[in-house]
Order: C-alpha cells, then sequence, then structure tokens
C-alpha cells in the first residue's frame, strides 16, 4: 500500500474534520490501494487551532515557497470559506498556485464551496430525493444555522455536530447531490492520477 502524506491549510475544526474524514474514504471510493497520513510540519503545529483566512493564506504562503523542492509533503489541502465576498480573491489564489511553474509539482487541492457546512446540509438530509443543488446558493450564515442551529457556533457546538456527519460522508451521494462537491472529487481524481 502506497502512503502518501498530506498536509492541511484550513480555517477551522470544520474543514481540517471533513478533510480528514474524505481523505479516508477515498481510497474507497476510487478502488485503489493507498492511504492519507497528516503530516504537521515543524512550525506549523499550530494549524490545529482556528485561525483567519489572512492567517491561513500567510501559513501557506510561507510554507508553500520554503517546500519547492522537498519531497516529504505529497498533497497539500487549503480550505477556507469561499464567502461571497472574497470568492474572486479565492478563485485567484487557486489559480495562482495551481498555474505556477515551480521545479516540483506540488499537488494542491482547494475546497471550491462557499463554506464546508454546505456540504454538512447535504449529508444531514441523506435524502435521495433531494433537489440537486439545494444548498450550494445559500449564503454561510443561513447554512451555518440550519446544520448548527446558530449562525456563529462555538468550537463546542461544531465539535458536537461534526465527528458525526463526517462519519456519514458519502462521498457518491454528495457528488450527485453537490455541484461544488462534484468539482471538488474531479480535482482529487486529477490529482491522483498525477501522484
Amino acid at each position: 500500500m502506497k502512503v502518501y502524506k498530506y498536509v492541511f491549510f484550513c480555517e477551522d475544526f470544520a474543514h481540517r474534520a471533513f478533510i480528514k474524514s474524505f481523505l479516508e474514504k477515498v481510497p474507497t471510493y476510487f478502488g485503489i490501494n493507498i492511504k492519507f497520513e497528516l503530516e504537521i510540519p515543524l512550525g506549523l503545529e499550530n494549524i490545529a487551532s482556528d485561525h483567519s483566512y489572512t492567517e491561513i493564506e500567510k501559513s501557506f504562503k510561507d510554507y508553500y515557497y520554503k517546500t519547492q523542492g522537498f519531497n516529504s509533503i505529497d498533497l497539500f489541502v487549503y480550505g477556507q470559506d469561499a464567502d461571497s465576498d472574497s470568492i474572486l480573491e479565492f478563485n485567484r489564489l487557486e489559480k495562482l498556485y495551481t498555474l505556477e511553474s515551480i521545479e516540483k509539482p506540488l499537488h494542491l487541492l482547494f475546497l471550491p464551496v462557499k463554506s464546508v457546512e454546505h456540504w454538512f446540509l447535504y449529508l444531514k438530509s441523506n435524502d435521495n430525493l433531494l433537489i440537486k443543488n439545494s444548498f450550494d446558493n445559500l449564503n454561510n450564515s443561513t447554512a451555518k444555522v440550519l446544520f448548527y442551529g446558530n449562525g456563529r457556533p462555538t468550537l463546542k457546538i461544531r465539535q458536537k455536530h461534526i465527528p458525526q456527519i463526517c462519519s456519514q460522508l458519502d462521498i457518491a451521494f454528495l457528488a450527485e447531490k453537490s455541484e461544488s462537491f462534484n468539482v471538488f472529487v474531479q480535482k482529487t481524481k486529477l490529482i491522483l492520477e498525477k501522484l
């Protein structure tokens, strides 16, 4: 079994829990004999706490440029809420790091979603009759209210809801119901073909 090391730069607990669960289920979904292991590089031990998107971007940029040609990390995952007022900046960032010419290709996976709670809502509904993209266009605070019962949930509330919903992650169901998640799966597939 081939083991790939990954590091994430994520805004909060929701992103990290989702990525961990997703990467655990990827081998089964794609029918390949691999495993992903999280690596927390020296100097980034604090990535386990919540950060603003500017802190995440700075940590990512610093580490990204320091690791050109460095072989220990196979996959970089970047997750932050693509809030409606920052979606253009989010898209610019993804293009910059994906297209940039560097010595060693760094496999980079961006979460293309307003907030990961949008995807959690599909999993929570677990309804095959649900209309495609029912939740994709909700604003972030509405998605969070529907999922947590609160638009600004505390870490304690998030830690109560997220592990359970992540354990129910069904990649095929979510890809069928959410266009943004389907894009994410297709990007993951392209990266797997290059690893």
